[in-house]
């Protein structure tokens, strides 16, 4: 498998950039594009199959189908999404095969965990670098990318995908006994606590333009704050000041390489106290500034930058 372009779109609203990636287009025979939509309203047009846009949306297409993204301009919520297109040669046998049975069976879309988002930011950084080992990296982080999307599905269907139809290897009956009742509290404790976890998300993509404090956010769930702590770094990896960031950060990179806003527009925009303090937590994050990682990572075939600064 060969990774051809990672694309980044945050935000979709200029009319240049809606122009160039909302055209009706497709790609080569032996290749596959995945888009994940983290945001936004509209109509993904894949061949005669109209999909709306929702948040957390995985698409899977080949592609040679003629496909097609159409924002809905009415909308307040601008389309935001990942696109990684890659090609399978001929030694990719088993990998298309697979990838043919997962459209079969979930068809051309699927529900992802907007968790996944930070994995797709670090397809895109690897895939930009001019390493051949990183980009290499870049292919086999995506491969996981579709194991995570897929994997109940994997799972599901795992003898099937193998070829294999026997119940060999199956727990035995007392497997599937009822469970005590414990256990039931901490399964019931557990998805209480998803739940907090999921409005936390929703709470903190609606404030990425502000700069919101997390105690809050745990007195909004009528929770404590070492709580929240607790289950968000149990559900996301991490803690919800850094999601919280990183939510931040993806969303000015994307800025960066997309629009022709000035860095310290971007800034504010995000909710920055100033430019000196978004220029560190970028680095942070990335590794390098706004204006060299907007340098380095610049798209100009979707609108005409102007000065950097």
């Amino acid at each position: 498998m060969v990774l051809r372009d990672v694309v980044f779109e945050y935000s979709l609203v200029e009319d240049e950039r809606i122009a160039w990636h909302g055209r009706f287009h497709r790609h080569q025979n032996n290749e596959y594009e995945a888009v994940f939509f983290l945001d936004g309203s509209g109509t993904f047009l894949i061949g005669v199959n109209q999909h709306p846009i929702a948040k957390g949306k995985f698409f899977l297409n080949r592609g040679d189908t003629y496909h097609q993204i159409i924002p809905n301009r009415k909308s307040s919520r601008p389309v935001t999404y990942y696109a990684i297109l890659f090609r399978l040669d001929d030694d990719d046998g088993p990998l298309s095969s697979f990838l043919d049975s997962l459209l079969e069976r979930c068809g051309q879309q699927i529900m992802a965990s907007l968790s996944l988002r930070f994995q797709c930011e670090e397809i895109a950084e690897l895939f930009r670098s001019t390493n051949r080992a990183l980009i290499k990296a870049a292919e086999y982080n995506f491969l996981g990318l579709l194991y995570k999307v897929y994997h109940n599905v994997i799972i599901e269907k795992l003898p099937e995908f193998l070829g294999h139809r026997d119940t060999e290897g199956l727990p035995p009956p007392s497997f599937y006994a009822p469970l005590p009742k414990k256990v039931i509290r901490d399964i019931s404790t557990s998805q209480m606590a998803a739940i907090h976890v999921k409005k936390a998300l929703v709470i903190m993509e609606k404030s990425v333009q502000q700069a919101i404090c997390m105690n809050k956010i745990a007195g909004h769930l009528t929770i404590s704050p070492e709580y929240f702590t607790r289950i968000f770094k149990q559900e996301i990896k991490m803690s919800p000041l850094q999601y919280f960031l990183r939510l931040k950060i993806e969303g000015a990179a994307g800025m960066l390489i997309s629009t022709s806003m000035r860095i310290s527009e971007i800034s504010a925009w995000f909710g920055f106290e100033n430019q000196f303090h978004f220029s560190r937590v970028f680095k942070r994050y990335t590794g390098i500034s706004p204006l060299v990682y907007r340098k380095i990572y610049l798209q100009t075939v979707d609108f005409t930058p102007m000065a950097a600064q």
